[in-house]
This record gives C-alpha cells, sequence and structure tokens, in this order.
C-alpha cells in the first residue's frame, strides 16, 4: 500500500498520508508472503511563518504458518514517507515518517522470515529521518530471521542497523534505527536471539541512563564532548533450538560528517554486559573504519565482562582529513546451549577528556595475558584510563 502525497500550498503543506499493509498465508504446504507499506511524502509550503508537511508513518505485517510443514518465505518491508521542503529555503523543512515492519512465519519446514523498515527522509540536513523498527520471528527446522533498519539526520548521513538469527527452533531478530529522538530500551534486546538498537546523536539523557553507574565513561562523555552514537548490540541462543552451534550476528553502521566537529578524539565507551548461561561458546567483536580496527575474540564470559565493563578506547583525531566518520560495530555470538547470552552497550563520540589511569585497564591486561581472550586489533590503539575503582 502506497500513501497519498501532502498538498503542496503556498501556505502550510499537508503531511503525508499513512500507509498500512498486511499479508498472511495459513496453508497445508509452501507458502510466500509480501507486504510493502510505502507512506505519502509531505507536502512543501511557501510563505512567511509557515510549514511544510511531516512524512507519512508506514506499518507493514506479514504473517502465517504451515501446518503440513511447507517452506516459508515471508517479508514485511515498511518505507515512511519523505517530509516536505519549505520552498524557498535552503535549511528548513519537514521531518520524515516512522517505519514498522514485523514478519512472523512458523512451520516444521525451512523458514525464512525477513523484516525490514526504512525511516522517511527529512527534507535537508536541518530535519531528521523517521525512526525505523524491523522484528522478525521465525520457527521451523532451518532457515534464518532477519531484521534490517535505516535512519540519518543532521550530521548523522545515515545509520542502520542488522539483526540476523539462525533456526532451527524459534528465532527473534530486531532492530532499530533512529536520531535525535529517544533510543531503544537496552532491556527490550534481553533474550532475543539477535538485537541491534542504533541511535545517531543521541538525547544527553539517554547517555546519562547508559553511562550511569561507570565512572570512567561518564567522565569520557561529560561536559564538552560529543556524543555522537548509542547502541545495543546482544545475542542468544534459539530458543528450544537443537541444532547444535549456530552464530548470531548484530552489526550497526553509521556514517557522519565529521567536518564540524571539534578536532577532538573518537572515543568509544564499552559498558553495562548482561548475559545468561554461559554466556557463549565464542563471541567475537569487532570495530571497522577506524583508525586502529578492532577484532577481539572471547572464549570465556569473564573476559568480555571484563571487556565491556566501563572500558574506553581511543581511537585519536575524529577528522583528521575532513571526512565522513563511517564506522561498523558487530557481534558474531556463536553458542549451542538454550538460555546462553550475551549484550553490551556502546556509546561512541567525540570527546578530548581524558579520565585518570585505573586498577581495572591493569587487570584487564593481565586477563589477555593468562589467555582468556584471543586479540586480533592492530597495534596503537589507545586504551583510556579511568579512575580508580571504577
Amino acid at each position: 500500500m502506497t500513501g497519498d502525497f501532502g498538498n503542496h500550498s503556498i501556505g502550510n503543506g499537508g503531511n503525508g498520508g499513512t500507509a498500512q499493509s498486511t499479508a498472511s498465508a495459513t496453508v497445508t504446504g509452501a507458502a510466500t508472503a509480501n507486504a510493502l507499506a510505502t507512506a505519502g511524502n509531505g507536502g512543501a509550503a511557501g510563505g512567511v511563518g509557515k510549514s511544510a508537511g511531516l512524512g507519512g508513518n508506514a506499518t507493514a505485517t506479514a504473517s502465517g504458518s504451515s501446518s503440513a510443514g511447507g517452506n516459508l518465505i515471508f517479508h514485511a518491508t515498511a518505507i515512511g514517507g519523505n517530509g516536505g521542503a519549505l520552498l524557498n529555503s535552503a535549511n528548513l523543512g519537514a521531518n520524515g515518517g516512522a517505519a514498522t515492519a514485523t514478519a512472523t512465519g512458523s512451520t516444521s519446514g525451512v523458514a525464512n522470515v525477513t523484516a525490514a523498515a526504512t525511516g522517511g527522509a527529512g527534507t535537508n540536513s536541518s530535519n531528521l529521518f523517521g525512526s525505523a523498527l524491523a522484528r522478525a520471528t521465525g520457527s521451523g527446522s532451518g532457515g534464518k530471521s532477519t531484521a534490517t533498519a535505516a535512519s540519518g539526520g543532521g550530521i548523522v548521513t545515515s545509520v542502520s542497523s542488522l539483526a540476523s538469527a539462525p533456526l532451527p527452533g524459534m528465532s527473534v531478530a530486531e532492530s532499530f534505527a533512529n536520531v535525535g529522538t529517544a533510543a531503544r530500551s537496552a532491556s527490550l534486546a534481553t533474550g532475543l536471539q539477535s538485537a541491534t538498537y542504533a541511535t545517531g546523536l543521541p538525547l544527553a539523557a539517554d547517555v546519562s541512563t547508559i553511562l550511569t553507574g561507570s565512572a570512567k565513561s561518564t567522565t569520557t562523555f561529560g561536559p564538552g564532548s560529543t556524543a555522537l552514537g548509542l547502541l545495543t548490540l546482544g545475542g542468544a541462543y534459539t530458543n528450544s533450538g537443537t541444532g547444535g552451534s549456530l552464530t548470531f550476528t548484530s552489526q550497526a553502521n553509521f556514517t557522519i560528517a565529521v567536518a564540524t566537529l571539534q578536532a577532538n578524539d573518537l572515543k568509544v565507551a564499552l559498558v553495562d554486559p548482561v548475559s545468561s548461561g554461559a554466556g557463549f561458546d565464542s563471541l567475537r567483536f569487532r570495530i571497522q573504519g577506524v583508525s586502529t580496527p578492532v577484532d577481539q575474540t572471547f572464549l570465556t564470559l569473564d573476559a568480555a565482562d571484563a571487556y565491556f565493563t566501563d572500558d574506553v578506547l581511543d581511537f585519536g583525531p575524529i577528522n583528521p582529513l575532513g571526512n565522513a566518520l563511517n564506522v561498523t560495530f558487530t557481534f558474531d555470538l556463536t553458542a549451542k546451549t538454550a538460555n546462553d547470552g550475551f549484550q553490551a552497550n556502546i556509546v561512541f563520540g567525540d570527546s578530548n577528556l581524558a579520565p585518570e589511569p585505573s586498577a581495572l585497564v591493569l587487570l584487564f591486561g593481565g586477563v589477555a595475558a593468562l589467555g582468556f581472550l584471543r586479540p586480533r586489533q592492530a597495534a596503537g590503539l589507545r586504551r583510556s584510563a579511568g579512575p580508580s575503582g571504577s
């Protein structure tokens, strides 16, 4: 379904129409279902004191099942409407519309279930894209649940998230992306087989909440710093799965125009690890697109807990060439036991604040030396230290 476009006007522009699309299939054999919702764009406006129309919101839902073990392919795609322009103005307009996509499929056969949500674009760099939320739930003897979400706005050219969870059993994958509005609560990721929540230019209140109790990270992103992104990455073994070892992927990408930022360092705070069961068999964590890429593989829960508990990575000057920052964070969690899971929160941004050295960093170095952690990151990455006892 496609929403209506808002009317263009020399006065206020009309809001774009909402769009809702539903596709369902309850069958005895194989089935394919596709739901596509594209919302209308906001209308343009002209005249002093007038407002352009907001982009419409889009909701897409695809669901169904096969009672005889047929293979299922379900897709739900939602695209928010673009914000309207304010005529004769290069810097004003309206925000894009939100997008929500949900796909659910159940069979004793193979289920490939995909949900994709894209927030509508703002008119220009002064406007925000709509938020995007995608959730895919698959149940079967094989296949995959995949959720993707994309948004942007301001100096965040784009922010995208991917959550991918294989079957058998039941797997839930959820992705969220937004800019400049409230972040999705990290608690909602707990228990999901793959979750990626990515927020560009997060609200100060959300950053403060995530960093509460993490002294080193709180100091790093204190007054004078700019938090560019906040994200939650997590994974857990498939519900009722019996398929042996499986790998669940959570990934977030940010493209940010950094030329206007202060010439400070790009710093990444790792906080609030949460685990269930034994956590995982292995966890690979990567940061790409930075001066010194990070590639760490953890073989024990203790090592991962130490790494993600109030640690700060310093990648040096954020804009040495004045180019865009294109950074990707990835979790690959491998497990084979029900109730095993792990997630953590990350804040990154522009900061020249450097806390004092801590005993924790010294302890972490000893843990790595004892072989609990297999490091793959290149030499040269600086680790910011924090207050003693943090």
